[in-house]
């Protein structure tokens, strides 16, 4: 209950529990009006832009998301949502693919289990820089109380126009500037070992890796389906002792290297 979390360029982080210095919705939901304000200020008129909004798999991250997407509805912005869980990247790219002014990402990316967090992306699919994460932290101070901020509840089972689901397309469109990149695309069946360590990478990462024909990819079994508790590890940052132990143990002599893709 002492100091909020305070905002910056990598957005809010922290430990999920009541107060103004935890995440929770109440901190969601001023945040956001924050953000709604600062972008109303800069817009000029084009409220038609989106803000896209996605979210990882831990436990509170869909509420959040949602709470944030009702926020950004009530103040007039239309707002593309990703229904499932969705790694960061892909957020962060929709951003750029359509047009939006910023793009919100409910994720605390390898912090502990007990925490979680708020990215804000720009439209060019790069973290806010200054001075855009000092004038949204000073629109965040000048909220009130969460519960005086309008919002629209269930925006994400469609009770407002404004708010639109991004559909399956949006890989299809990654993957085109993915491939644009590649100078001299090759089919390969390198044995490479792949944890997104309980992250939501899994799912865009192999389909992706297999319409490139990239056949050797193999993923870490206990730790492929998303699960925000990070079961297998205490911290899910491949750089702490333990972390990739299992991925060390499946790894064949001749593996090359191992690859982390968590959520961000």
């Amino acid at each position: 209950m002492g100091s909020p979390l305070t905002f910056g360029t990598a957005g809010i982080r922290g430990e999920v529990g009541p107060g103004s210095g935890r995440m929770n919705r109440a901190t969601v939901i001023r945040v956001t009006r924050g953000l709604a304000d600062h972008l109303l200020g800069t817009l000029h008129g084009e409220v038609d832009r989106p803000i896209v909004v996605g979210f990882d798999a831990r436990p509170d991250s869909r509420d959040f998301a949602e709470d944030a997407a009702g926020v950004l509805a009530a103040a007039g912005l239309t707002v593309r949502f990703f229904p499932e869980v969705t790694p960061t990247p892909l957020v962060a790219f929709a951003a750029k693919h359509f047009g939006a002014q910023a793009a919100v990402v409910i994720t605390a990316s390898h912090n502990p289990p007990a925490d979680n967090g708020y990215k804000v992306y720009g439209p060019n699919a790069a973290q806010i820089i200054p001075p855009a994460d000092v004038e949204i932290a000073s629109a965040i101070e000048r909220i009130g109380p969460a519960g005086d901020v309008p919002r629209i509840e269930e925006v994400f089972a469609g009770s407002s126009d404004l708010v639109e689901p991004v559909d399956e397309e949006i890989v299809d469109a990654y993957r085109r500037e993915v491939d644009d990149a590649r100078p001299n695309p090759q089919v390969s069946d390198l044995k490479i070992v792949y944890t997104p360590l309980h992250g939501v990478g899994a799912k865009v990462l192999t389909r992706m890796c297999a319409e490139a024909r990239h056949t050797g990819i193999i993923v870490v079994p206990e730790q492929v389906e998303p699960d925000g508790r990070f079961p297998t590890v205490s911290f899910p940052n491949p750089e702490e002792p333990g972390a990739l132990d299992l991925a060390v143990a499946l790894a064949p002599l001749l593996v090359i290297g191992v690859l982390w893709l968590i959520d961000n």
